[in-house]
């Protein structure tokens, strides 16, 4: 009795959280900016400029090279505002995709 009320709750969860996962479209919803360096290594404290035509939002890469900003699918842009002592400076403008997803940049 006690192993089948354990399978039923087990049962639950899973039913619960697939549930979840088509209510979300079971899709990124966050557009991710990975930095790496030439020779493919996440860069950390990179600051990053994540743009609309209306507003911008900052955001500072971490240990795995990744800056993450929640917005709705839309056009943006990526700009590097401010890079870490040893690269060079990147006045590049970076396209982001039209839906949740992710931006990758190599700095030099």
């Amino acid at each position: 009795m006690k192993q089948m009320k354990r399978i039923l709750a087990l049962c639950i969860i899973l039913v619960l959280a697939a549930g979840m996962l088509t209510a979300c479209g079971g899709k990124q919803s966050s557009y991710e900016v990975l930095v790496n360096d030439e020779a493919g290594k996440p860069v950390p404290g990179v600051t990053v400029q994540f743009c609309s035509d209306t507003m911008c939002f900052q955001g500072e890469t971490g240990e795995n090279g990744i800056a993450v900003f929640e917005q709705e699918a839309g056009k943006y842009t990526v700009h590097i505002l401010r890079v870490p002592e040893g690269y060079t400076e990147d006045k590049t403008e970076y396209p982001a995709p039209d839906k949740p997803g992710r931006v990758t940049i190599v700095l030099k």
